[in-house]
């Protein structure tokens, strides 16, 4: 499979030099792939310029005229900062609110000692508050699928309160730490993986620290 995939590059790009800086080279995991590769043809257009900071990790500086990068400068009339999102932020900052449960807890000090919920979905102290994501849920390649099949499981939760005549729902103490302790257990590739892995924020940009590379998911799947 990674041969076919880099073969894409060499079937589309007409520099030879473009096409080979634009193969991945990282293992299958080690990075977010992206959802197609129609953006390749682009790099077929005069007015399309590959610039390879690999080896400087990213641009220099942004001066006057441009960007910065490997000691040339790059003349640009406009910059769009679209390199990366956020992903392991303060909660606050990533939301822009405050999530408050019971007793005026806040969901940032709830979470303050460590993730605690049950499947990822509920936490206790948050009565009818509802998640989705990877962390303490099961794992999947597939995001859109996984939110889905997460939304779905939500969407029946919520069923069985309503049918139930019940106004609260949330996760016990022992049941939610009993799901913490049992994703503790799981692991995704370890310290070798992560080493081998190019820089990002699985590897601490290359400094791996050791254990999951992603740590707090049910990676036995979904």
């Amino acid at each position: 499979m990674p041969v076919a995939i880099r073969a894409r590059e060499d079937a589309t790009v007409t520099e030879p030099s473009t096409a080979e800086a634009l193969k991945p080279w990282y293992r299958v995991m080690c990075k977010r792939p992206t959802f197609n590769d129609e953006y390749l043809v682009a790099f077929n257009h005069d007015n399309t310029t590959l610039v390879d900071v690999s080896e400087t990790k990213g641009r220099e500086r942004i001066v006057a005229e441009g960007v910065v990068a490997n000691g040339r400068v790059y003349e640009v009339d406009c910059i769009v900062l679209a390199s990366r999102f956020e992903t392991t932020s303060d909660i606050r900052r990533r939301t822009g609110l405050e999530f408050i449960g019971r007793d005026g807890v806040a969901l940032h000090e709830n979470w303050a000692p460590g993730l605690r919920t049950l499947h990822e979905f509920m936490t206790r102290g948050f009565p009818n508050g509802y998640f989705v994501g990877v962390s303490q849920n099961a794992f999947s390649v597939n995001m859109t699928s996984m939110f889905d099949d997460q939304a779905r499981h939500i969407a029946y939760i919520i069923d069985e309160v309503m049918s139930r005549e019940v106004r609260t729902v949330e996760p016990t103490v022992e049941g939610q730490q009993a799901w913490c302790d049992l994703v503790a257990t799981y692991t995704a590739g370890g310290t070798g993986f992560l080493e081998a892995c190019t820089p990002g924020y699985y590897n601490n940009e290359g400094a791996p620290k050791g254990g999951n590379s992603f740590p707090g998911a049910y990676t036995a799947g979904a």
